[in-house]
């Protein structure tokens, strides 16, 4: 991991990427640095990489300080009343929300969540959000966020906001070498590997890559068949 000089409790986290670049993974090496922290996971989608990170709990009555794992429902109005718990009832926690993007869209941004980032800092509250993408999230998750991992990506949309606000041209090397019409600092022949990623502080003036050692690059995308004569 690159060097992370994470204040919990007074800073948030963005993690973005495609599916099985790594989000997950890191997400999770993030938290075993705050064993003792009080925290509380939703994951609508991906669950069962959470496991050992929280105690799997189905009813909103269960939420309190301890590291637990939600289970229940996922919908919105549920969404909503675990943030406003946790404003209200759990200060000094981490609030850890992976596929963001399911509650909080580009154009929607849940009155409770945006209470939670905009006043939660003051009780001691930061939050972990994770994506498969920044274009698909509310910009003001995007400037709540002091830490920023991003992952492989695909398309030249995905990254227009991270390279304006965050990386400038080095984010164009999270694409494939075929879509990269920009050349930062920071220089990588072929696809970045799974698990590897650039990192940014918001309070740093540098991009950080890094690299797994060993890392293998990602399997490529299998060759369609050819259509059989006569099929048009």
């Amino acid at each position: 991991m690159v060097n992370f000089p994470w204040t919990v409790h007074q800073e948030n986290v963005l993690i973005v990427g495609l599916q099985g670049s790594g989000k997950t993974t890191q997400a999770v090496k993030i938290v075993q640095k705050i064993p003792h922290t009080p925290r509380i996971i939703v994951s609508p989608i991906n669950r069962q990489s959470w496991m050992e990170c929280g105690e799997p709990i189905d009813s909103l009555d269960q939420l309190g300080r301890g590291a637990y794992l939600w289970t229940g429902a996922n919908d919105a109005a549920t969404f909503d009343k675990i943030c406003t718990i946790i404003m209200d009832q759990i200060p000094n926690c981490v609030f850890i929300v992976d596929d963001i993007q399911e509650y909080a869209t580009k154009y929607t941004l849940p009155r409770p969540l945006n209470t939670l980032i905009q006043s939660g800092r003051n009780r001691g509250i930061c939050s972990i959000w994770l994506s498969p993408s920044p274009n698909l999230i509310s910009n003001y998750i995007l400037q709540s966020a002091q830490h920023i991992f991003a992952f492989r990506m695909n398309m030249e949309s995905q990254i227009e906001w991270i390279e304006r606000n965050y990386f400038g041209p080095d984010a164009y090397i999270l694409l494939p070498p075929e879509r990269r019409r920009k050349k930062g600092s920071i220089e990588f022949e072929g696809i970045l590997p799974r698990h590897a990623y650039l990192y940014r502080y918001y309070m740093d003036d540098f991009n950080q890559l890094y690299v797994p050692e060993g890392a293998a690059p990602p399997p490529p995308a299998p060759e369609q068949a050819p259509a059989p004569e006569g099929s048009e």
